[in-house]
């Protein structure tokens, strides 16, 4: 009896270890070195030399005639506009520059004036963005356009615009062609959305749309002279 006992105890014993054993290869140990993901990289930078050159990062609070409020290190930064200070993307300026934007920009401080900087450079990220995204969906709507009709594209130079009746008046192949605008979209060589008081005399343009005669119903055109930004 007691032998039998003594076996039982045994055997449970063993049960219970290879229970443990296979427990500890399908579970992860308490001990293991999972990966944890790193915190996201604050946007706030303040950065200040010897010499009182400044950069500076942040988003901005208020936008007023002539400088903007950026809360970054340290608080409430007033950033000065001078008269040549540039701004980035390239056509930015500072009316276009909103509340909540992220900003990094480049400028002198000194030590008579509390946050405060006068800034030489002023990149708006949040702006910049926006355009990458304006671009891309402007090259699939195009892409989407000229999937669902049939014209074609044509190559003009500008001689005239009438904004009033959304006209352009221009040359190809020595043939004058009236350009109606209508819905159609404006984009720039960038793919960037344009106006049509972008577009001037001389101007390159690709215009797709349908040729009847001498008018040419656009559905997209794309102004190939404005310079690259």
């Amino acid at each position: 009896m007691t032998k039998v006992k003594t076996l039982s105890v045994l055997i449970a014993s063993l049960v219970l270890a290879a229970s443990v054993s296979l427990a500890q290869e399908t579970s992860p140990s308490a001990t293991s070195s999972a990966p944890v993901a790193k915190p996201e990289r604050p946007p706030m930078i303040v950065q200040i030399g010897p010499a009182g050159n400044a950069l500076i990062r942040g988003t901005v609070t208020n936008v007023g005639a002539d400088s903007l409020t950026v809360k970054s290190w340290g608080g409430n930064w007033t950033v000065k506009i001078e008269r040549d200070t540039k701004f980035l993307p390239q056509g930015l300026t500072l009316d276009q520059i909103k509340a909540g934007d992220l900003v990094g920009l480049n400028g002198k401080v000194n030590s008579e004036e509390t946050l405060t900087v006068h800034a030489t450079l002023i990149r708006d990220w949040t702006e910049r963005k926006l355009i990458r995204e304006e671009i891309k969906q402007n090259i699939k709507e195009v892409r989407e356009i000229k999937k669902e009709t049939t014209p074609r594209t044509h190559i003009l130079t500008v001689g005239s615009i009438d904004q009033t009746n959304n006209t352009i008046t221009a040359t190809m192949n020595g043939q004058t062609i009236t350009v109606k605008i209508n819905n159609a979209k404006l984009i720039d060589r960038n793919w960037r959305t344009i106006t049509l008081d972008k577009i001037q005399t001389n101007d390159k343009i690709r215009v797709y749309g349908i040729l009847s005669g001498n008018t040419l119903e656009a559905s997209v055109i794309r102004d190939i002279s404005i310079p690259r930004k």
